[in-house]
């Protein structure tokens, strides 16, 4: 019996017995808020003196994620982490095209009271109007499928209700700015977190 052939059989039974999956699931979460919190800090827009909101949706997050990975490293996986899995993934994926729409356009830190500079339409934006928040909903609910308990869940509810109250917050912007109009005709053929595929397809066919 080889050196190699005792390594290969040693990963193999790790892979089958599921020891290895914890770091995988874990590491595709690291990824999704290591780009979340490079976003942060490098590619929105800030005001001077109007961070208050996003440290505290900072330092929930640190909280939420150090959670994540204590109950996902010490196996405490549940049967659809495969789902959480595939979660992180569109939220990558998702995070990643929204940055990339906005990279001469950086959007503004949550609740920050800034004046609109244009209704972006294009790329995830024609689908969704708040592609980032989406992909952070996407990631904390693959948080809470990924682990088990309340605990997840919790954290799920918690920033599904501050991303709601966040892109209402943005859209009341909209509605008292000079693009008002404009905002309204895309808010109703565009979803908030979710695509309005009939609608969407419909108002391409037409162009």
């Amino acid at each position: 019996m080889t050196a190699c052939y005792v390594v290969k059989s040693s990963l193999y039974s790790i892979i089958i017995n599921g020891f290895a999956w914890p770091v995988v699931v874990a590491a595709l979460g690291t990824v999704c808020f290591a780009c979340f919190a490079w976003g942060t800090v490098h590619h929105f827009a800030r005001k001077a003196g109007e961070e208050s909101w996003a440290r505290i949706i900072s330092l929930l997050s640190l909280l939420g994620m150090a959670l994540f990975l204590s109950r996902t490293l010490s196996g405490q996986l549940s049967p659809g982490w495969v789902v959480a899995c595939l979660l992180f993934v569109l939220s990558i994926g998702l995070w990643t095209w929204s940055f990339a729409a906005t990279r001469m356009t950086p959007p503004t830190l949550a609740f920050t009271g800034d004046e609109p500079r244009l209704v972006l339409s294009s790329g995830p934006y024609r689908w969704v109007r708040h592609p980032f928040y989406c992909a952070y909903l996407l990631f904390w609910v693959g948080t809470a499928v990924a682990t088990q308990g309340i605990v997840g869940w919790t954290f799920a509810l918690v920033f599904s209700a501050v991303y709601l109250a966040a892109a209402r917050y943005e859209e009341g912007k909209f509605a008292r700015s000079a693009f008002a109009a404009c905002y309204s005709a895309y808010a109703l053929r565009t979803g908030m977190f979710h695509p309005r595929l009939w609608t969407n397809l419909r108002c391409s066919s037409s162009k």
